[in-house]
């Protein structure tokens, strides 16, 4: 849980795009995924509780690697004025310093925005899950809590997570036609990845792995 956050935060950086699905795709989208597998599976296998310490660890991991990054970036190049014969070139750590700083200094905005959109996507969880229960059209509890599942930890998560990292807080805010390609990209990946998890926890159960 604490790789995946972290990688998904460096991954989602990176975009690109697969042959025959004709829509711009965060990379860091399927990473992020696979902590919700690890975290189903942490309280499947070992309680609530455990999965609860495992989310703590993972907020106060992302926390001190986003402190250690700014403190990283805080400091000083190393001045050639003075260190004329350093082995490594000039050109060679600006470079590096460029690089880190392009990478690394995104992370608080995706940080906040990740954070952000998990509360409230609580919230609507918890509201949506208050208004489908009292729904006479749909019998089946399990379809209901997959439903309410669907539209909050998905769509609105999703929806929530690129306005705010990748439209309210960017520096080069996304247009309305990338915003639509990029939620609608990660919604179906994220489907795809949750009926995968399912598919895999049952796997899990059924050979008594869990």
């Amino acid at each position: 849980m604490v790789l995946s956050s972290i990688l998904a935060n460096i991954q989602i950086l990176y975009v690109t795009s697969y042959e025959g699905f004709d829509m711009a795709i965060l990379l860091g989208t399927v990473t992020f995924c696979s902590s919700f597998l690890a975290c189903d599976i942490i309280n499947k296998k070992h309680g609530a509780k455990m999965a609860k310490k495992a989310l703590y660890l993972t907020i106060f991991s992302d926390i001190f690697f986003l402190i250690s990054i700014i403190l990283t970036i805080g400091h000083k190049p190393l001045d050639y004025s003075v260190f004329k014969d350093f082995s490594i070139s000039q050109s060679t750590t600006e470079n590096n310093v460029k690089a880190i700083s392009q990478i690394f200094l995104p992370i608080p905005r995706l940080l906040i925005a990740s954070y952000a959109t998990y509360f409230l996507s609580q919230i609507s969880e918890i509201t949506l899950f208050n208004l489908i229960k009292k729904t006479r059209f749909i019998k089946s509890e399990y379809i209901k809590h997959n439903i309410v599942l669907f539209l909050s930890s998905v769509v609105f998560d999703t929806l929530l997570f690129t306005f705010f990292g990748l439209y309210l807080l960017s520096n080069e805010p996304l247009s309305a036609r990338d915003f639509y390609e990029i939620s609608i990209s990660a919604i179906a990946i994220r489907t795809i990845c949750n009926l995968g998890n399912t598919g895999y926890m049952k796997l899990l159960q059924k050979y008594k792995k869990l």
